[in-house]
């Protein structure tokens, strides 16, 4: 059975497209972009057939559709903001960034979370989420260009694919990982209460125990 996916550079398309090969199915991707663009994790998705389809595009839907003449269509698509559904979540952290922000931090953030930082006056420069092109989130992650990764997944959704790997690679790094606002807070307040000029370096192996 042939089956055509679109939506393939997100996760809901890429793991119907792993699940597709895992059963022995010939798959067929499909996304905006003119090459898979997803995640590249070395699964099957990433080297199986893809096509490029605009959902938007009455033309390009009908010539896609015929041209692949698939036996099955599974539509992972979406034109949405997606980013913007969880605006309420996303507008705790807009105090602690400025607090930041007020510590000389640059900050990044993914279009949703940028977008309201902006709009409440706090200079963000916006990247790319994982499975959009380079220059992305892992990039500048792997490339020691982030000092803090704030990740605080969503109530009652574990395991988050995106979030999960974020996370992974930053440990990996040595990037340090916050996964509630909570610590983040903290974190800054101790940022603000402390004086860096005069610090002083303590060897703990040195210390007497008694």
């Amino acid at each position: 059975m042939k089956v055509l996916v679109t939506g393939v550079a997100g996760q809901l398309g890429h793991d119907v497209m792993n699940e597709l090969a895992k059963r022995g199915y010939e798959g067929i991707g499909s996304d905006i972009a003119e090459s898979y663009n997803g995640i590249q994790d070395g699964t099957p998705v990433v080297s199986m057939p893809y096509v490029q389809m605009d959902i938007t595009d009455k033309a390009s839907v009908e010539k896609v559709l015929t041209e692949v003449n698939a036996d099955a269509v599974i539509h992972c698509a979406a034109w949405t903001a997606v980013d913007l559904a969880e605006d309420e979540d996303k507008k705790d952290i807009i105090p602690i960034a400025k607090r930041f922000e007020a510590q000389g931090y640059r900050i990044f953030a993914t279009r949703g979370t940028a977008s309201i930082l902006t709009e409440n006056g706090i200079k963000v420069t916006r990247t790319n989420k994982l499975e959009q092109p380079s220059p992305n989130l892992m990039d500048l992650i792997l490339g020691h260009k982030i000092d803090v990764v704030i990740d605080t997944p969503p109530q009652g959704v574990e395991h988050q694919k995106d979030g999960f790997v974020i996370r992974r690679n930053a440990i990996e790094t040595g990037v340090n990982v916050l996964t509630s606002l909570d610590t983040a807070e903290a974190l800054v307040t101790s940022l603000e209460n402390t004086d860096l000029n005069h610090l002083t370096l303590v060897d703990i192996a040195t210390i007497d125990n008694r």
